[in-house]
């Protein structure tokens, strides 16, 4: 008699996916599945450096606490999720295959060949053994019993396409943690209220949403848990705008109150700058994702000086970004130290947009305190101001390497472009901001420039999708069509986006 019992699965881990986000080793599989980390990457993780070493530092002490003879045995040491961890290791009787594609003639340019030729022995070895113990015929490929019980998972596109040549299914990390485009959290909803309850809003400034019935909860959501802390819900098609958070609807009361300075152009903007104007120790971090022209840089920068010049919230204002040149070799860094000048000359380039956007608002707050002066005149008086600023370090551009040597007390910080920074690199960021300090997170996955990166896995889909449960966390994505540049850069987007 046939079952349709699912069979335990097997993952066998390279670096990549170990390092890919906190606790990787509890993120594959589930009850039953076994996850094998080769011993060749167990030791690799020794040798990390910068912001990839703190989540191997943590992979390297969560192995202390299991029994050795347990990470060791067949079975392997049972995790809290129910999945079964085990260090694998082969040194000899590689498959001729396996020996072929790694022999001393070969073309092939893999780093570390010697852990990777470990992890593919290690997958046909599971492989051999599930059909071992289950008495079936051992086929190439697709064709074998055991080839969607053995996933070797890594971030490594060669070695994938060298372990499906040997029969050996496999995985990138994005395709078993990061959601595709079309799931990733995008920090706002739409949904339907009745009226009377609309009016409670307008009343009372806020709503819980154990007062729905089981009929109208239905018309509201199919399942209100579906509802992160802080996002942003556009009731009964515009009639009021809200933020979840506790049970309970809360109408944008930091929008509301504090922006007249600033004038959002849609809803998108409205949710974005109601994170933006909450207290430090109310919102420490904002996310706004969103295409070119959709005001995601411009809206942090200017509410960031509002508070500073009007609302006295915080001491200064660090704007930063990767300064990113990719090289053929799939590496990208940080490269600044050939261009003339001090930092900031050297980055205006890279800073141009920002610093037009700050003089444009000093311009504009110039020209209302002086209506007489000309447009050459009050943008001359703005550029003064800014170079002021800088020269006092109130306002600080840098790339983001820099960002090590800074004070992070009482700082408003913009992390632009985050789509070119790794992943991993943001724990060293966040981790280091101190009290009264806001980080700002804007970027646009479709405008990727580093070769290990993609729309997919990058800096600010990571962060967006990490925190979306947090209450510290106010995030939103901006809409594709809702660019508030001139009608060319709306055309291009359609066209050319």
């Amino acid at each position: 008699m046939e079952t349709n019992e699912r069979k335990p699965i097997t993952y066998v881990l390279r670096g990549g996916a170990l390092l890919s986000q906190p606790k990787a080793w509890l993120s594959f599989g589930e009850s039953n599945d076994t996850i094998v980390v080769p011993m060749g990457i167990e030791e690799k993780l020794r040798t990390f450096k910068g912001a990839k070493k703190r989540y191997a530092d943590k992979f390297s002490e969560y192995l202390s606490t299991l029994p050795t003879e347990d990470l060791l045995s067949e079975d392997g040491a049972i995790q809290d999720n129910g999945t079964f961890l085990k260090v694998g290791h082969v040194l000899t009787n590689f498959d001729e295959k396996i020996k072929k594609i790694f022999s001393p003639g070969s073309s092939l340019k893999i780093t570390d060949e010697l852990s990777a030729k470990e992890s593919l022995q290690i997958c046909k070895n599971i492989q051999h053994e599930i059909c071992k113990e289950e008495n079936l015929r051992e086929e190439v490929g697709l064709k074998s019993p055991a080839f969607d019980r053995v996933i070797l998972v890594s971030t490594n596109k060669t070695l994938r396409l060298l372990a499906n040549d040997l029969g050996i299914k496999t995985e990138s990390v994005a395709d078993l943690i990061y959601p595709l485009p079309q799931d990733q959290y995008t920090g706002a909803t739409f949904a339907s209220l009745p009226i009377e309850a609309v009016e409670e809003l307008r009343t009372k400034g806020y709503y819980y949403l154990s007062k729905l019935n089981d009929e109208d909860r239905t018309i509201f959501f199919d399942d209100a848990k579906k509802l992160y802390e802080n996002e942003f819900v556009n009731i009964n098609n515009n009639a009021v705008l809200t933020r979840y958070s506790a049970g309970a609807l809360h109408l944008l009361t930091a929008y509301n109150r504090e922006t007249k300075p600033i004038r959002a152009l849609n809803n998108e903007q409205k949710f974005a700058m109601e994170g933006l104007y909450r207290p430090a120790e109310e919102a420490p971090l904002v996310i706004i994702e969103g295409v070119a022209g959709t005001g995601k840089s411009a809206l942090s920068i200017l509410t960031g000086i509002d508070q500073l010049e009007n609302k006295n919230r915080y001491a200064r204002i660090l704007i930063s970004t990767p300064v990113v040149s990719g090289s053929v070799t799939g590496e990208s860094k940080e490269e600044y130290g050939f261009l003339p000048g001090g930092i900031n000359e050297k980055l205006r380039d890279n800073f141009g947009g920002i610093i037009d956007n700050l003089t444009s608002y000093f311009r504009k707050e110039i020209q209302k305190k002086n209506t007489e002066l000309s447009l050459a005149e009050a943008t001359a008086e703005a550029e003064k101001k800014l170079e002021d600023y800088f020269e006092r370090g109130i306002i600080k551009i840098l790339p983001l390497a820099k960002i090590g040597g800074e004070s992070l007390e009482n700082v408003f910080l913009i992390v632009d472009e985050a789509q070119n920074v790794s992943p991993q690199y943001f724990i060293d960021i966040v981790t280091r901001m101190g009290e009264n300090s806001k980080l700002v997170i804007t970027g646009d996955p479709g405008q990727v420039k580093v070769p290990s990166l993609d729309s997919r896995v990058n800096g600010i889909t990571y962060m967006m999708e990490l925190w979306k449960k947090s209450k510290f966390a106010y995030q939103v994505k901006m809409r594709d069509d809702g660019s508030v540049r001139s009608a060319l850069c709306k055309e291009a987007i359609k066209l050319m986006g």
